[in-house]
């Protein structure tokens, strides 16, 4: 193993956490692509960390270790030791105390005590001060991390799927109909009808190609909820408990065929420009990143079958930048836009109002 693939090797945890500079990462990212081992060893990394996300998160207490301090010093105000509970030794009737045993209490003390050191109270203090500073944030960072890595499989799955399903269609993404006159966003202009996008992806669901319904929701998505079996039976879109998920290719434009597939993105973590099914302009989409992750970054899947963590939304595909969230020169959002191209990449997520 030459030094180059060792480095990398050696990054892969750091990588999963994100804990590495967007120069190391770009760099990591490209070794990925093209060393199938190292990318084993990553995906291995990614479901040994997989476990972690059954981990509960537990705020770290607020300003623990002063509040300790300030409880020593209103007891020990005045004195350099404090009581502390202790056993004493109870001697036996003999008289030459042969058969001494320890006693919590003897006869002249129902509740005797011992001094302890404040010195040694503020050592305690110290330590609760060092857990809480060091152990809480660590279980955070590997449960963010596991969490990405589950969403990152979730986005592999899906890209199988749609594999077969182009097997099977001749080259189409799943598409399930246009609907004339309708718009992508419900309720936004009286009497225009209302076709979810989320429906064509939900066909790889119902037509049974592979993934299942909790594979199109992040884990980290704290407002989302995957139907259950019996919501999943006999539907045409997700339900209505469960709309957002992840964002998929605007597919209200043109035909939906890709040959071959290339680099152009599919799927993503939630469009941060649409919150509750309305358009926010108040959000700055040069620059917004997914809420799903806490805004730091999304999970991206192209369609050559990549799947990459982006901290930014603008997407590079040779020469061209293109953003992830916006139409080319369309700035605020009824539901009726659509792309113009296949060039255009605008993904965004469905809003299903019935089963």
């Amino acid at each position: 193993m030459d030094n180059d693939n060792k480095q990398h090797f050696d990054r892969l945890l750091d990588f999963h956490l994100d804990r590495l500079d967007e120069t190391a990462k770009e760099n990591l990212q490209l070794a990925l692509k093209q060393d199938p081992e190292l990318r084993a060893a990553s995906d291995c990394l990614r479901r040994a960390m997989q476990p972690l996300d059954h981990l509960s998160r537990v705020p770290a207490p607020t300003h623990l270790a002063d509040n300790v301090m300030a409880h020593i010093r209103r007891e020990g105000r005045g004195v350099d030791t404090l009581p502390f509970p202790a056993a004493t030794v109870e001697r036996g009737v003999g008289g030459n105390g042969s058969d001494a045993r320890i006693s919590p209490f003897d006869s002249h003390n129902s509740s005797p005590r011992r001094l302890v050191p404040m010195r040694e109270l503020v050592a305690v203090a110290a330590c609760i001060a060092l857990l809480v500073g060091v152990f809480v944030p660590g279980i955070s960072s590997l449960r963010t991390g596991s969490q990405r890595a589950l969403c990152m499989d979730n986005l592999g799955s899906i890209f199988r799927g749609t594999t077969t399903y182009q097997t099977s269609f001749g080259g189409s993404l799943p598409f399930a109909g246009r609907v004339p006159g309708a718009s992508w966003l419900p309720a936004q202009l009286p009497g225009t009808p209302y076709a979810s996008n989320s429906r064509h992806v939900y066909l790889l669901v119902k037509l049974d190609y592979g993934p299942s319904a909790d594979d199109f929701f992040c884990p980290c998505d704290q407002g989302t909820r995957p139907p259950t079996a019996p919501e999943v039976r006999g539907c045409n879109d997700f339900t209505r408990t469960c709309s957002g998920g992840y964002a998929s290719l605007n597919l209200s434009g043109l035909a939906p065929t890709f040959r071959p597939n290339r680099a152009i993105p599919y799927i993503a973590d939630a469009n941060p420009l649409f919150v509750n099914a309305k358009f926010d302009p108040t959000v700055d989409a040069s620059r917004a990143n997914s809420r799903s992750h806490g805004g730091k970054g999304q999970n991206l899947l192209t369609l050559d079958g990549t799947v990459q963590w982006t901290t930014t939304p603008q997407f590079k595909n040779g020469a061209r930048t293109d953003n992830l969230w916006l139409i080319r020169n369309v700035r605020k959002y009824t539901g009726m836009e659509s792309p113009t191209s296949n060039e255009d990449v605008q993904l965004v997520q469905g809003y299903p109002t019935a089963r």
